[in-house]
């Protein structure tokens, strides 16, 4: 399986050491199974699973970073193929510093309608 991390779809501006961490830890857990993990500084390449940091909405602004991600869940579901999501926590606006480091992973979609967060059939030893 060939999975594609992009760089580009974090603003150039961005001062969070966080958001690349993220892409390159997915794309060594990637590689450490076996699989084609490829933390990418580029434009869109064809893939299996394209992971993005962030989501752009239809109303977002045209900046480059927010065009690359459009770009690359466009031409994924284009292709039948996959995007995940990596968002921030949803608590943020309570406590700012996130101190666990909480973040949502969605499948194709950030909303309950539209991504899958994978709690269907959820193990409880998981937990």
């Amino acid at each position: 399986m060939k999975v594609v991390s992009y760089l580009k779809g974090i603003p150039a501006k961005n001062k969070n050491l966080e958001k690349p961490k993220i892409l390159q830890n997915f794309i060594k857990g990637v590689n450490a199974i076996g699989d084609q993990g490829i933390l990418h500084d580029g434009f869109y390449i064809p893939s299996d699973v394209a992971v993005v940091q962030g989501y752009v909405h239809k109303d977002s602004p045209a900046s480059p970073h927010l065009q690359l991600r459009k770009t690359v869940i466009d031409q994924q579901k284009k292709n039948n193929k996959h995007t995940v999501l990596v968002d921030s926590n949803l608590f943020l606006y309570i406590d700012k510093t996130n101190p666990g480091h909480y973040l949502r992973y969605s499948l194709n979609g950030v909303f309950p309608s539209t991504g899958n967060y994978f709690s269907d059939t959820v193990d409880p030893r998981r937990w």
